[in-house]
């Protein structure tokens, strides 16, 4: 999913009109209570690694069984192009490591890798620089 400059932060809103809400009940507010305090982490990092306009891809996917076939490359490719066109910057976090060579192929460079407080999870920011 893509968001474009000026859309980039996902608000309580927005996460609201997503499904959040229907996770609370599912999950339990503890549960929820964890992943926003990791989400505010995650936006600080991208405010201060990517205080600019740009284009934040904030997830993609390929079912296991798919992946090695090209189909991340078809997903990110077209998107890329347009990003280019416009000569604006991407930015991402990841938190498998096994992403990092895909997003360096597309020039991703990492600008921040560190353990998300309260958890265990190593979490990787990326970005690509605008086109010249």
């Amino acid at each position: 999913m893509w968001r474009s400059p000026g859309n980039t932060e996902l608000s309580v809103w927005k996460q609201i009109r997503v499904g959040m809400l229907s996770l609370v009940f599912k999950l339990g507010w503890k549960a929820i209570s964890r992943d926003q305090s990791a989400v505010r982490y995650e936006s600080s990092v991208h405010e201060r690694r990517a205080p600019f306009p740009h284009w934040y891809l904030n997830a993609i996917a390929v079912d296991p069984p798919f992946q090695g076939k090209g189909y991340a490359s078809r997903l990110l490719r077209p998107m890329l192009a347009r990003i280019d066109k416009e000569h604006l910057p991407c930015y991402l976090e990841t938190e498998n490591e096994k992403n990092l060579p895909i997003y360096e192929h597309y020039q991703f460079k990492v600008v921040h890798d560190a353990i998300i407080p309260g958890t265990a999870v190593r979490q990787w920011a990326m970005l690509r620089e605008k086109s010249p």
